[in-house]
């Protein structure tokens, strides 16, 4: 059934350059600063519910519903729907459906524009400049390289074995551990395998080979089953052109799901230019559903694009409710990534987001904090089981240097989160429009069970924000923040204020922060590594985290009457350029205990401020803290930064240098030395 091939597996170079300056976006965590002697303060955002977008069908935008009448009530109390253009705009139900795609339709052949229409090429993504990085991956001959159909499936090699991460694989599928970390597949005896190519294919064909694809992707969908562990696979290389699948279909179950991915000899994902959202489940229930290795471009969002307006486009948008749903090694540019939960008493359950490039969110007109247009690189709402993990999260929230009406604002993110559940490791989260992750909750344990793990985050403004927008209390419960490096927040100033807050926590109940690095702010008087505030903080222990090189404040605590059992353990602060206040600490100290922390600042007298002001004796007498000492250590090499990591990688030593080198990353083209896990592991070794 497939072209046997033998293949000798190369190593590709690096070269793409992200243009543009630093600064990143999501929509949410609407953050107002100000500074006023030592008073900064947070607010805005009023987070009100999003309509739901006039946007249904494959390709088909004159529809003005998106949600059956069926579906019409939100999850529990929530009302917010994350429209395609990220506008939020109150309201208390969702809009009647007053026509366009039928409820049942997923593909409609008729809308299927013309796939040989490219964009052109000056607006590829890939500029040439010829970055290499050495994977030092060597060429070896295995079961998918070596023209074998070795398990016996009728599927010969990487190219059309879909068991085989690359060529250096065997072509069984088998764990994420056993597989280099990605997800792989084995197709069932009862499986259909539709193949569709937008340079070889004819709808005429029957699609059931790679020598007789189908054109169209609308095409290609139609010949599907719901309910099936079928497999869409687009060929590698090609690009189609206004083309999406509307709300598609669901698999069989958690272990055999619907599988769009993709064939052929090219190491390049396959490109969908969009127009609108490419799945876009509006209102309904989808489930057992794995998107694999493709490249979605909004090419409305395209500068130069000769149909470009700034303002369309799409990515995924998952509005309804369902299961077992898996986004993997796609790369979304100018899109956005919603899955939100919709229906009374329905959610979305057990999403994993993984090894994805997400970049460049954005919409025309946000200058001037205009809060219209909220483009956010990902948007989640009452999700229960999230996985986000070893991800890209790039410059989302605006493209100003491009497009000059599209700003960073306050409003705008790298990710906008509500979940229970939510697992959030491994990712580079970078250059936001404002907050690397805005966490949304508005009632008691409305996000509980969250976990961000080595995570690195660098530049934006804020880097991770747990709070605000409302006064309910212990709205975020059972909160893990480990392992995590907050680097360099502030350094392109994105929305033009002067201010970094790296690590902002509220009306948390039970956290463990814990093993962090908090580096390198060295330019503005209103910042912080840590804030805890809020009226019900509680239960939370800071332990074993790195204070380093961070102008004004590495500490802050608000204490309210609300407050219990805080915990500040066995850290260390070191400030060896700035005169900073190590600790600024306003209210009574009967619920916090301070034990065993390290301490130095090149200010001879000040090293604490607030409540208590002065030395450390000062500090000792006032807050009552045991096992205290002056940090009088040397570290190895504290200045390492993604900048000199890309250096010491043969990259231009920037922070623009090695992102344009990760957001390379892909299946095809992975290298360990561009993940969030190595480059916090080089950040920590200068601490040595």
């Amino acid at each position: 059934m497939a072209q046997k091939t033998v293949f000798i597996w190369a190593v590709l170079a690096l070269g793409w350059v992200v243009t543009g300056c630093g600064g990143s976006e999501a929509s949410g965590g609407d953050s107002t600063e100000s500074d006023s002697g030592t008073v900064d303060s947070v607010t805005g955002d009023s987070n009100s519910a999003d309509t739901l977008p006039a946007d249904s069908g494959i390709g088909d935008t004159s529809s003005s519903s998106v949600v059956d009448s069926d579906s019409a009530s939100a999850p529990g109390s929530d009302s917010d729907v994350k429209t395609d253009t990220g506008e939020e705009a109150e309201t208390d139900t969702a809009p009647r459906d007053t026509g366009g795609l039928d409820s049942e339709t997923a593909v409609d052949s008729d809308t299927a524009p013309d796939s040989e229409t490219a964009a052109d090429s000056a607006t590829q993504s890939d500029n040439g400049t010829g970055a290499e990085v050495d994977t030092g991956t060597e060429p070896v001959v295995s079961d998918c390289n070596d023209g074998i159909d070795n398990d016996g499936d009728g599927y010969v090699d990487w190219q059309y074995d879909l068991g085989c991460v690359d060529g250096n694989d065997d072509e069984v599928s088998g764990t994420r551990a056993n597989e280099r970390g990605f997800t792989t597949f084995d197709v069932g005896a009862d499986s259909l395998v539709i193949y569709v190519s937008a340079s070889q294919g004819k709808d005429s064909n029957d699609g059931l080979s790679p020598n007789t694809p189908v054109q169209t992707l609308a095409h290609g969908a139609s010949l599907m089953r719901d309910g099936a562990n079928d497999f869409l696979l687009l060929r590698r290389g090609d690009t189609w052109r206004g083309e999406s699948l509307g709300r598609f279909f669901s698999g069989q179950d958690a272990d055999h799901p619907l599988v769009i991915s993709s064939y052929g000899d090219s190491t390049d994902r396959p490109r969908v230019e969009i127009n609108t959202n490419f799945i876009d489940h509006n209102g309904k229930p989808r489930s057992y559903v794995s998107v694999v290795g493709l490249e979605l471009v909004s090419y409305p969002k395209i500068p130069n694009d000769p149909e470009y307006d700034g303002e369309t486009g799409g990515g995924f948008r998952y509005v309804g409710y369902g299961s077992d749903l898996l986004i993997e090694d796609c790369r979304l540019v100018y899109g956005e990534l919603v899955v939100q939960s919709y229906g009374e008493g329905q959610f979305y359950e057990n999403v994993t987001v993984r090894r994805n490039v997400i970049e460049r969110s954005y919409h025309i007109d946000t200058c001037g904090q205009n809060n219209a247009f909220r483009p956010s690189g990902m948007y989640s709402s009452h999700v229960h089981g999230l996985v986000i993990e070893e991800n890209v999260f790039d410059h989302n929230g605006w493209n100003e240097e491009n497009v000059p009406s599209a700003c960073a604002t306050m409003y705008n993110h790298n990710m906008y989160l509500n979940a229970d559940d939510l697992v959030v490791r491994g990712n580079i989260i970078a250059r936001a429009s404002s907050m690397g992750i805005k966490m949304r909750s508005d009632e008691t344990g409305d996000a509980d069970t969250l976990l961000f793990e080595n995570n690195l985050f660098v530049d934006g403004e804020i880097g991770l924000g747990i709070g605000g927008n409302t006064e309910e209390p212990h709205r975020f419960t059972n909160v893990v923040i480990r392992d995590n490096v907050f680097s360099q927040v502030g350094l392109s100033m994105p929305t033009d204020r002067e201010f970094a807050w790296l690590l902002d926590v509220s009306d948390v109940r039970d956290a463990e922060i814990e093993n962090n690095y908090f580096l390198h702010q060295p330019w503005y008087g209103n910042a912080y590594g840590i804030q805890l505030g809020g009226g019900s903080t509680s239960g939370i222990n800071v332990a074993g985290n790195l204070f380093y090189d961070l102008m004004s404040r590495s500490l802050r605590v608000q204490v309210q009457s609300g407050w219990g059992a805080i915990t500040v353990d066995g850290n260390t602060f070191v400030d060896e350029a700035h005169g900073s206040c190590l600790i600024v600490h306003d209210g009574d100290f009967s619920e916090t205990t301070y034990q065993n922390n390290s301490y130095f600042s090149s200010e001879s007298a000040d090293w604490f401020c607030g409540d208590v002001t002065g030395t450390l004796a000062d500090w000792q007498a006032g807050s009552g803290e045991t096992g205290a000492m002056t940090w009088n250590g040397a570290f190895t090499d504290p200045d390492r930064t993604a900048a000199t990591y890309a250096e010491s990688l043969g990259l231009e030593s920037s922070l623009d240098g090695f992102l344009a080198a990760a957001v390379q990353q892909s299946r095809l083209n992975w290298n360990e030395t561009l993940t969030a896990d190595a480059v916090n592991t080089y950040i920590k070794d200068g601490f040595q």
